[in-house]
């Protein structure tokens, strides 16, 4: 707690320095950006999924539609500093749809502030500096449109992935994006960065202390470094590690010291013994324990993630302008998300490792973007937000996506001894793949149009405002055009109005 006050403190004064800075600009010229106004209505259709409770009826043909607006307002103080602030609101509607209770089928709203920064930049002109501190997005893989961006979205452990969110298409919308041509995922950020560029521009590197947002334990502070370096338009080379939950809040929910979070070193997962009942080796479940004796440790949700990705745009040796700006781009991204092994649940470091690759296929200036992205995770658990909201945990869910689903037949039929998934084996090398389509054009300077196809990690949000605690599309076991077919699939568009 000690180290969360001095970080705290740390914030204090570099805030209370960039106010003072303020006051002495006050005789400086403030020059007031014009103010963007922007508006999406989105919708999208589950063509085939599931929801948290495995029920295919509850999934299959929901339609899932959002409206929102947002006001961006920048303002330069002098020629150092810039402040940023929004405010917005959407309309939304929960998911699933369900029989007898009307609260599912209500209107919704929520408010939300996009950004709300400062940046101050200093050092010589030809290698700037810049520190942003507030609430402000970050995003590392230019080239990343709907999968990637592992390094601040995911959690360390367990290693949830995150796609989507509040929009479906990008999870871009809901923030303070100016650039168009920068498009795709970003993490929302509230703490401050410190950017440098060196060797003109070509490197960029950035130290992050953000609070967390996203993924209990709440408001522990992790520490994030992150490299980009572009020696030529040919190619862009990234790497990336953070310090997860470095400075907890409160140790106790960092790392629970309680019955259902400890671990020895002799437990382990059959992959041929029965799904049902739980192939955990030397016990039957994690919550029958009588002696504490035997364990040595505790599982902990702080932890390392490390970060590679590269870029390669073959237009460099190819003279045509015929090509739009994005055509022909390679790209890939991998993460390791926990290095450290920990008995049973991380004890294999590829089976914590999502690796995405993607290709911009070329339209010849038709469309702005047309990108495939293809993501292999070769999870042995079920992708199960339960065990890291409900009970707070840092461990897999062993027993599917919801605890109400152990009390009915859709659980056991896809699970069980008698199922098409008979061992953990063949449960959960089912799901290793997910794919998605993403197309992007811009209609003049203030219109335009995205369209996704996906079998990704959406969870929809329910109707107390949280995600679904499993993806809404289950991954596929091989990426062939047999699995990519008949497997869950759902599709969106979205209309963006800026003016």
């Amino acid at each position: 707690m000690n180290r969360f006050a001095a970080y705290l403190a740390v914030c204090t004064m570099l805030l209370l320095h960039s106010f003072s800075t303020c006051a002495e600009t006050r005789e400086k010229e403030v020059t007031r950006k014009p103010l963007v106004i922007k508006t999406s209505i989105e919708a999208g259709r589950i063509i085939r999924g599931e929801d948290e409770l495995y029920i295919a009826d509850n999934a299959n043909g929901q339609w899932i539609q959002r409206t929102a607006a947002m006001l961006l307002q920048e303002v330069m103080i002098g020629d150092n500093l810039t402040l940023k602030i929004g405010v917005g609101g959407q309309f939304w509607y929960s998911f699933p749809e369900l029989e007898g209770m009307p609260n599912t089928l209500y209107t919704k709203f929520r408010a939300f502030i996009p950004t709300a920064a400062g940046i101050y930049t200093f050092g010589p002109d030809k290698a700037p500096f810049s520190l942003q501190f507030g609430s402000f997005s970050v995003k590392y893989n230019k080239e990343s449109k709907n999968l990637g961006e592992y390094l601040l979205r995911s959690n360390c452990y367990p290693g949830i992935v995150q796609t989507g969110g509040w929009d479906m298409i990008g999870g871009d919308f809901f923030s303070d994006r100016h650039n168009e041509a920068l498009i795709g995922p970003r993490y929302f950020a509230q703490g401050i960065q410190l950017t440098s560029h060196l060797l003109d521009s070509t490197l960029q590197q950035s130290l992050l202390l953000h609070m967390e947002r996203d993924f209990p334990p709440m408001y522990d502070i992790s520490a994030s470094y992150i490299g980009d370096f572009e020696p030529l338009p040919l190619v862009d080379i990234g790497l990336g590690v953070t310090l997860n939950h470095i400075l907890p809040a409160d140790k106790k929910k960092s790392t629970p010291e309680n019955r259902k979070s400890r671990y020895r070193d002799d437990m382990y997962v059959d992959p041929n013994y029965p799904v049902v009942p739980l192939g955990l080796h030397g016990q039957d479940s994690l919550d029958y324990i009588d002696s504490i004796s035997q364990y040595i440790d505790y599982y902990s949700f702080k932890g390392v993630k490390t970060m590679a990705r590269i870029t390669l745009d073959p237009k460099y040796f190819i003279a045509w302008d015929k090509f739009g700006k994005e055509d022909l781009k390679l790209y890939a991204e991998a993460a390791v998300l926990g290095v450290q092994d920990y008995p049973l649940f991380y004890d294999k470091i590829l089976q914590k490792t999502p690796v995405m690759f993607g290709f911009n296929f070329p339209t010849f200036k038709v469309l702005d973007v047309l990108a495939l992205e293809a993501e292999y995770y070769p999870l042995r658990f079920e992708e199960s937000y339960y065990n890291v909201y409900q009970e707070q945990i840092p461990i897999w869910d062993i027993r599917g996506g919801h605890p109400d689903s152990l009390a009915s037949e859709t659980y056991y039929a896809r699970l069980g001894t008698d199922s098409r998934y008979k061992t953990f084996a063949e449960l959960y090398e089912s799901d290793d793949w997910k794919w998605s389509v993403y197309a992007l054009k811009h209609l003049g300077k203030h219109f335009s149009l995205f369209g996704q196809i996906a079998n990704d990690h959406i969870r929809p949000y329910t109707t107390d405002a949280r995600p679904e605690f499993i993806p809404v599309t289950r991954g596929i076991k091989k990426l062939t055009p047999y699995y990519i077919f008949r497997g869950p699939w759902y599709f969106a568009m979205r209309l963006e109005i800026k003016v």
